[in-house]
């Protein structure tokens, strides 16, 4: 997407990549402050510590068309890491690293800007959200979508690992605005406005033609 024209944007946009990717926390002991009693000064959380007591999220989980592509792909067991099709994730490897709560991703590759491309798209994406929601059926013990922070939190005390769900590419969105509630009613909580093509909302930063130099009228 063209952020050039759009300062207020950008400034958005990497206030938000500052808050998903994380800031990295220094291992330097700042100096404690006269208020604090000693009891406080001694007590320095490890990394370990403080990574079980904060609730920890992936933003992005490529997992949804992996498993669209690949049904056979099983995600109740440990695969190894690096391993081809190792799917990058499963439940069990969530456990073992401490992830509390991802969101799964909704990918469709970008195809023709019709009819029949969007509703393509629309269908793949619905198709992805049902896998989604039932691997969580059948791993209830484990797993289970969240729609709020609410639940992120409720399921944590429960020690369960929160589902959440996003759409990576609107354009499943086609020209119809009112697609945007109704994936909100399956359950998606984000939608990427574009991937590496422009689409009826707005401008890649990948693709070769600037189209609506931004945003369009309809994003």
């Amino acid at each position: 997407m063209n952020l050039s024209k759009n300062p207020v944007l950008s400034l958005s946009i990497i206030l938000l990549s500052l808050t998903v990717h994380g800031c990295t926390i220094s291992n330097k002991k700042l100096p404690p402050s006269p208020e604090a009693t000693q009891e406080q000064q001694q007590k320095v959380l490890t990394p370990e510590e403080i990574h079980e007591k904060v609730l920890t999220i992936d933003s992005h989980i490529d997992w949804p068309y992996r498993q669209f592509l690949n049904p056979d792909f099983q995600p109740n067991i440990r695969h190894l890491p690096g391993k081809l099709g190792s799917g990058q994730w499963d439940i069990v490897r969530m456990q073992e690293g401490g992830l509390d709560a991802v969101f799964m991703s909704i990918f469709t590759p970008q195809r023709e800007r019709d009819r029949q491309g969007h509703e393509q798209a629309k269908a793949k994406a619905i198709k992805m959200i049902e896998i989604t929601k039932k691997m969580a059926e059948e791993n209830s013990e484990k797993v289970e979508i969240a729609l709020n922070p609410e639940d992120a939190e409720r399921l944590d005390k429960m020690g369960k690992i929160a589902i959440f769900m996003g759409i990576e590419n609107g354009y499943p969105i086609g020209k119809d605005i009112s697609n945007v509630k109704f994936f909100y009613d399956q359950g998606i909580r984000y939608i990427i406005i574009t991937h590496s093509k422009n689409n009826e909302l707005a401008d890649s930063s990948t693709d070769e033609k600037q189209e609506w130099n931004g945003l369009s009228n309809l994003g």
